[in-house]
């Protein structure tokens, strides 16, 4: 025989009786190989009219393959029994670690009884830190400060200054709140005191046209007294006074109309202004929403997670492990490192749900 066997079962360091059992299985197939392939070195047609011999390779052939079929179902059913026997290993493996695990982690906590505590003890403090300034600051805020390691002396200091400016915001915007309602009072006020001008300005015209009617009755009262010896002086002073008249009603008509237009063109530059500043002001109202909605959505998902049971943090870590991307490379030999990586990441992964089981 070949020590071509011998020496891959010396190397993969198996038990004398394992060897030996391993290459009783092959042997005979090895031996029968290395036959076959003795004969196929001699076995070559070389013309047209050689059926015999290509028959003759063909009957070879198919029974190297039966050779090889026999083979590849040797090789798996000692696998199986090798598999068989490693999962036999792990669970009485698993079954010792199950007992011996619970009871590590129990000593671990009395020898750390010291160090747990002061972590309690500071992870409270957090706890309670973060509480008194969420008052001021938005939980998302809070990120740009070491809470955990602060002093007493600067998360006072700290509180005090967050508290003294959200009180200062709010100041503002009750002072903005204030002085829009003394703007709205203010354009109330002017919008009645034009409305007061404009009423002045007709009761005048209505007096001017009083004064004017009163005016004519008593000329034409003194005209008729004077007909007779004024004839031609009453018609020459009647038709001044008509052309006084029409020009002084034309004066009075141009200078009302002028200014109600003024008054109008007032009035609608007011009234787009103020469409205007309420537009930007309700604008600024539902961006401020929006910003107050996300915070809380944010503050909601935060403290959701930090009190989620300690068995979902663990598995969702197991998921993120199991699920981290791995990069695509070009060398063999990196890609062996890849293979095992990916391999203690599973293995990670899987230790994690193993362990979160029983919690």
């Amino acid at each position: 025989m070949s020590t071509s066997l011998v020496e891959i079962v010396e190397v993969s360091n198996l038990p004398a009786t394992k060897s030996e059992f391993v290459l009783g299985k092959f042997r005979d197939y090895f031996d029968s190989a290395s036959a076959y392939g003795k004969e196929a070195q001699v076995l070559t047609v070389t013309d047209e009219t050689q059926i015999d011999l290509m028959a003759k390779a063909k009957e070879r052939r198919s029974e190297l393959k039966r050779l090889r079929c026999d083979v590849e179902n040797t090789r798996k059913e000692l696998k199986e029994q090798i598999v068989r026997e490693g999962k036999a290993i792990d669970g009485i493996a698993n079954v010792i670690k199950a007992i011996v695990v619970p009871i590590e982690k129990h000593l671990e906590k009395q020898e750390k009884f010291v160090e747990i505590r002061e972590e309690e003890r500071r992870v409270a403090q957090l706890e309670k830190r973060r509480e008194l300034l969420s008052k001021y600051v938005p939980f998302e805020e809070m990120k740009i400060y070491n809470l955990s390691d602060m002093s007493i002396e600067s998360f006072d200091q700290l509180l005090e200054n967050n508290r003294l400016a959200f009180e200062a915001r709010a100041k503002a915007e009750r002072e903005a709140e204030e002085q829009k309602i003394r703007d709205a009072e203010e354009e109330r006020k002017r919008q009645e005191e034009i409305k007061r001008e404009n009423e002045r300005l007709k009761k005048e015209a209505a007096e001017r046209e009083e004064a004017d009617r009163n005016r004519r009755e008593k000329e034409e009262k003194e005209k008729k007294a004077r007909e007779a010896e004024e004839a031609k002086q009453r018609e020459a002073r009647e038709e001044a006074d008509r052309k006084k008249k029409a020009k002084q009603e034309e004066e009075d008509r141009k200078q009302i109309e002028a200014h109600e237009k003024q008054l109008a063109d007032e009035r609608k530059k007011t009234e787009a202004a103020q469409k205007e500043k309420q537009r930007l002001e309700e604008e600024q109202r539902q961006r401020d929403k929006e910003i107050q909605r996300k915070r809380e959505e944010e503050e909601g998902r935060a403290m959701k997670a930090l009190l989620a049971p300690d068995k979902e943090k663990l598995l969702a870590l197991a998921s993120f492990v199991e699920g981290i991307p791995l990069p695509a490379l070009n060398h063999r030999e990196s890609g062996k490192i890849l293979d095992k990586a990916q391999v203690m990441l599973s293995e990670v992964g899987k230790f994690i749900r193993e362990q979160s089981k029983g919690m």
